[in-house]
């Protein structure tokens, strides 16, 4: 495995939070993390769920001098905070070997206007998921870090991310990076409130929460756990649900009526992609 001395991690939020529980599961990875967050409760969650405590603020420069090197700085704040955070991080760019940033809408060279394009930088869009090692997590490097991956074998960002899930085989497009925030960054979003849509919609069928939840769980574990195996797509297998006019095919005439359910799938991952955009 690639030697990483020393992982900073600026910001305990959610997906904050998802990255240092996953990373955490490993006990020599869990020995470079040091973590900064000013929230007392994201200190108090990080403290629990991964055994991690959190400082307020960034040390001061005598002990940034003394951290095993390679160290490795990893941007989990809102798209919002970054301009604050990076003009206090950036003055302290000597003492950083790599830039990793997982927060959306912002492009490298937003990142390279405060550490230099010399720095090697890379762009991530993992997923919530990360928290029980199934994310997938997108990545775009600068000019910096290619040349560093081709001269040394250095591959920060993959191998951390290789921690939490599966990543896109290769280096990827920036120009693809918002689309895949709308795909799979927010998409696990996306499933949750069709399931919850799903229990709501049972429950008035006179099913209690508790049951509505469990029938409901219970079946999308399943489903995609068949097709985890069952080497199918997604339309052959709802076809092997759907009997020529039996009750899955008036279920599906509805979600196919006027093209809605696509429709509406297309309409939502424009609006996180306009979304994204704005946030450059």
């Amino acid at each position: 495995m690639l030697k990483i001395g020393t992982i900073i991690v600026v910001g305990g939020g959610r997906m904050g939070q998802a990255m240092l529980r996953g990373w955490s599961k490993d006990s020599a990875l869990k020995k470079t993390l040091a973590v900064i967050e000013p929230s007392e409760e994201n200190a108090a969650i990080i403290l629990k769920e991964c055994d991690l405590k959190a400082v307020p603020a960034i040390p001061d420069i005598t002990i940034l001098q003394s951290l095993p090197k390679p160290v490795l700085l990893v941007l989990a704040v809102k798209p919002q905070m970054l301009d604050a955070v990076l003009l206090e991080y950036g003055k302290l760019k000597p003492y950083f070997d790599a830039v990793i940033s997982i927060a959306a809408g912002k492009d490298i060279s937003f990142y390279e206007k405060y550490f230099g394009a010399e720095m090697p930088i890379y762009r991530t869009m993992p997923n919530l998921p990360a928290v029980v090692g199934q994310a997938y997590t997108y990545i775009v490097e600068n000019d910096a870090a290619k040349t560093l991956r081709e001269k040394t074998g250095a591959e920060y960002a993959d191998v951390l991310f290789k921690q939490v899930g599966d990543i896109f085989s290769g280096h990827g497009n920036e120009d693809k990076i918002n689309a895949v925030t709308a795909i799979t960054g927010s998409g696990p979003a996306y499933l949750y409130s069709f399931m919850e849509a799903w229990i709501k919609a049972a429950e008035q069928l006179g099913f209690t929460r508790q049951d509505a939840e469990k029938m409901v769980r219970q079946t999308t574990q399943g489903a995609l756990q068949l097709l985890q195996q069952a080497n199918q797509s997604e339309v052959e297998l709802a076809r092997q649900v759907t009997s020529p006019g039996g009750t899955t095919e008036a279920a599906l005439k509805v979600f196919a009526k006027d093209d809605r359910l696509n429709s509406l799938m297309t309409e939502a991952l424009a609006a996180a992609i306009a979304r994204a955009e704005e946030l450059k």
